[in-house]
């Protein structure tokens, strides 16, 4: 009787350990986020501006005061958004970005834009998935032909 149980017991340690090792080799590798040297220079008034307007009287809290937060911050404006215009004339399979909601965690005040101007544009106002490990991810302005692009922050 003990044999059994001896033998129960092994199989089940046995088939955990199995099933562990299974989880880990499923889980995607990753490389660790680089920055370009670009980040340790500081803001400059527009950015400033800009996590002022979505972050409002919690920007020096969450973003000024938190060095990975302020990095992460500077990675996503200097590095990882680009603003072009296509000549292509169908646009139509990209997302639009008055589909995107707005990241009104720290300002429930905040507005779209009734114009759009890519020198302004602030895409911390939008909710994009920032944290996504896709390449890259592309939205249209509506009724225009200028394209957002947001890079992954991982080197995949």
């Amino acid at each position: 009787m003990k044999r059994i149980f001896k033998l129960l017991y092994f199989v089940a340690l046995f088939s955990i350990s199995l099933l562990i090792n299974a989880q880990e080799n499923n889980l995607s590798k990753v490389t660790p986020i680089t920055y370009k040297d670009n980040i340790n220079i500081p803001l400059n008034n527009h950015e400033i501006l800009m996590i002022n307007e979505v972050y409002d009287e919690y920007a020096q809290q969450f973003i000024f005061d938190n060095p990975n937060k302020l990095k992460s911050i500077k990675n996503i404006l200097r590095n990882r958004v680009r603003i072009y215009e296509e000549k292509i004339k169908d646009l139509s399979n990209l997302q639009k970005l008055s589909q995107v909601p707005l990241f009104k965690t720290f300002n429930n005040r905040l507005k779209r834009d009734i114009v759009f101007n890519p020198n302004t544009f602030n895409p911390l106002k939008y909710d994009f998935n920032y944290n996504s490990r896709d390449k890259t991810k592309s939205y249209r302005v509506d009724n225009t032909n200028y394209i957002i692009v947001i890079y992954s922050q991982y080197k995949l």
